[in-house]
Order: C-alpha cells, then sequence, then structure tokens
C-alpha cells in the first residue's frame, strides 16, 4: 500500500523466507485491474530498509537483539500495563492510512476501548485535516462525493495544488486518458510547471501561497458573469448571499494571485462545465489549507457540479487515509458517528463490550500534541514518526 491509489498487487515469496521474488499488479483486484506503477511494484519488493523476519527487542546495553515473539509479545504487554496503571493517560498509541480499514478499526477499538487513552491518532490529523476539516464545514460529514468511476465522463479535469502524474501515477493515467477525449481538457493550477502541468491543455501558475485569492477571484467572475447554477444553490446550499457579498472584486483578487483576467476566465470556464474539482498536498499543507479547500468545494457547489461525474475531490496522501477516517475512532466513532455525541458513544461502548466512561469524550489532540504530551510508552503501527513527523526532534527525543 503506497499512494492513495490503493492498487492491488500480486506478491511472490522468495524461496529463502528472505522476502519477496517478484510484484506484479493483481488482473483480479477491483480497482485497477492489474494496473500498477513502477514506484509502487519496487518498493514493494525492495523497500530502502532490510526485512525484519523477527522481533527483535533493546538489551540493557542498549543494543537491539533477535527474540521469539512470545518475549517479545510478553515485554510490550508489561509495558503497557505499567504505564497504563499511572494516573492520565500514559499510553500513546498512532496508527496510519497503510493500515487496512479491519486494521484501523481494531487499533482504534484497542486504543479507545482497551486503553481508554485520548493520546491516539490514526494519521488522520496530520496530512489530511485540511479535506476533513473542509468536507464537514461543507457537508457535515468526510465524505468525499467523487469516485474513481467519475474519472471517464466528466468534461474538465481540475488538478489544483497537486502533481498526480508523479503522486499518483495509476489516477493519473485514468485522468489524462480521459482528458485525451474530443472536448475534454485537463487544467492544472501550480506555481511550478510541474509533471501534470506539463501534460495539461492548460496550465495556470499563480504566485506561491495565492491559492485562495484566485479561487476566489474563480467564484467572482461566475457570480459577475451570471453562470451560477442558481436553481442547485437554493436547493441544496445555505449562505451562499452572504459569501458573494464578501466576493473581492474580479481584478483585485486575480492582482493578489498573480494571474491574468484570462486565466480567471480559463479556470471559470472549467467549472462551468462538468468538471471534477482535484486537489492534494498543496492544498492541504498550507497554511490556510482549509480555506482553500473550502473555497474549491464552494465552486463544485456554485455551479452544480455535485452530481456524477462531478464534483470537489481531494486526493489523499496514503494508500487508505479514507479507511482510516471512517473507521479509527480518532475524529469520530467507527462510521462517522460523532464523537461528543453521548448516544454514539454508548452505541460503540455496548458493541465492543466496555464501560462508556472507559471512552474518552475528547477526541485528544493531533500526533504533534500526542509528543507534546510527553508519554511513557508509545505504540505506532505502519508509521515512522522518528523520520515524519513535524517537529522530529521533539518525537526522537520522547521516543
Amino acid at each position: 500500500m503506497r499512494c492513495a491509489v490503493g492498487c492491488g498487487f500480486a506478491q511472490r515469496a522468495a524461496e529463502d523466507g528472505s522476502g519477496l521474488a517478484a510484484v506484479t499488479g493483481d488482473v483480479d483486484h477491483p480497482v485497477t485491474g492489474g494496473l500498477a506503477c513502477s514506484r509502487g511494484i519496487e518498493e514493494t519488493r525492495n523497500p530502502d530498509g532490510e526485512r525484519l523476519l523477527e522481533p527483535l527487542v533493546r538489551t540493557e546495553g542498549g543494543a537491539l537483539e533477535a527474540a521469539t515473539w512470545e518475549d517479545a509479545l510478553a515485554r510490550a504487554v508489561d509495558g503497557f500495563r505499567d504505564a497504563h496503571e499511572r494516573p492520565g493517560d500514559a499510553v500513546a498509541v498512532l496508527g496510519s492510512g497503510q493500515q487496512t480499514t479491519e486494521a484501523a478499526y481494531a487499533l482504534g477499538k484497542v486504543a479507545r476501548g482497551g486503553f481508554g487513552t485520548e493520546l491516539y491518532d490514526a494519521n488522520t490529523t496530520l496530512c489530511m485535516a485540511s479535506a476533513v476539516t473542509a468536507y464537514y464545514q461543507a457537508f457535515g460529514s468526510d465524505a468525499p462525493p467523487c469516485t474513481y468511476e467519475d474519472v471517464g465522463a466528466a468534461e474538465r479535469h481540475v488538478v489544483w495544488g497537486a502533481n498526480p502524474a508523479v503522486a499518483h501515477p495509476v489516477l493519473f493515467r485514468w485522468l489524462s486518458t480521459a482528458a485525451n477525449a474530443d472536448g475534454v481538457e485537463l487544467v492544472v493550477v501550480d506555481p511550478v510547471r510541474t509533471a501534470t502541468a506539463e501534460r495539461a491543455d492548460r496550465h495556470v501558475a499563480p504566485e506561491p501561497g495565492m491559492d485562495l485569492a484566485l479561487a476566489r477571484a474563480v467564484l467572482a467572475r461566475l457570480v459577475e458573469t451570471d453562470r451560477v447554477d442558481d436553481a442547485f444553490v437554493d436547493a441544496a446550499t445555505d449562505g451562499f448571499a452572504e459569501l458573494v457579498d464578501a466576493l473581492p472584486a474580479v481584478a483585485d483578487a486575480a492582482a493578489d494571485a498573480g494571474v491574468t483576467a484570462a486565466d480567471v476566465e480559463v479556470l471559470a470556464d472549467a467549472v462551468d462545465r462538468r468538471a471534477l474539482v482535484y486537489w492534494g498536498m498543496g492544498v492541504n499543507q498550507h497554511v490556510q489549507g482549509t480555506e482553500i479547500a473550502r473555497a474549491l468545494v464552494d465552486l463544485t457547489l456554485a455551479t452544480g457540479n455535485l452530481r456524477p461525474e462531478s464534483g470537489p475531490f481531494s486526493l489523499t496522501g496514503q494508500a487508505n487515509s479514507m479507511g482510516a477516517r471512517m473507521a479509527s475512532s480518532k475524529g469520530t466513532w467507527p462510521g462517522h458517528r460523532p464523537f461528543d455525541d453521548p448516544e454514539s458513544r454508548r452505541l460503540v461502548a455496548d458493541a465492543w463490550g466496555v464501560p462508556v466512561e472507559r471512552l474518552p469524550d475528547d477526541p485528544g489532540p493531533g500526533p504533534v500534541g500526542v509528543f507534546e504530551a510527553d508519554p511513557d510508552a508509545v505504540w505506532t503501527v505502519a508509521t515512522n514518526p522518528a523520520a515524519g513527523m513535524p517537529e522530529s526532534d521533539l518525537a526522537r527525543d520522547v521516543l
């Protein structure tokens, strides 16, 4: 499991048990049907690191030495039990979007229903928090309305702050194939002429960091040229009049974004058609990430692009970020049940067979805050905080 496409691989183990002898795309996979990129295949077959064939435990002298599963698991259980018996949340649990949905659910069940800890994250508040919040604010649920099946039928593909030609190669193959059809265009918004921009029919390059100004310029252009889907807006949205009143003048916003009026019109024309608007980490990791993601959602709502073959399409960073967000018990209880809803807490406690008072009533901090809490024990699953955390020095010190 590498990028967010989640391609299926067929693997053949090495005869000596040392790893994998061959990896190919799985022709029976229901989504990718045998497609896979070279990076996913190679990193699966030959990762940059040594494959562990047995558990390791650290000795009193500081060295890691091989151990039996019984010894390693017993030490882990004893350590977690000792920490758990101390006052407060002394045990931290960190999962990731590299887990399957079932594994993410199980880990959340142990963290919330077993340890009862607030110090838990499934990576859902690290890379995707901006998109998650934008979806919640817009729709009341963290559930992207688009699917891969929509890609083949959209008239415009607007890729904003993402480089799927490199980061999501199989998805980009579908996207570029669709864009090669008559009357279909790929439009890229990125300050950099990326590999995706090189393949685009049109490339709009705003000044770095000025995505919000550009998105608002496009919406203002749609309003002033009477290209808003009024029937859809009236039937399906709230607050649009207030948003329109707060819009800047098109020329002013375009100038702030460092683009021309013609660039703004390119994007206005694109979203005035049956359009998919994709975005990635260029938006989500921005200091205004949530606002920009909301502005992109606003463009799809204003033009009625919330139907099959159109919509706001956040490209996740990890293979199963969406499954982790849905089932891991981080920001919501499984199935997007509100975390602060007493009835949802009771339902989950009953399903797990634990006292409801054991379940935390606060989702707790994100990963940075987990380490700032200085836990006594840390359980990580399919994640490497010593290398990947925004404040990796802090993470290493705590570990």
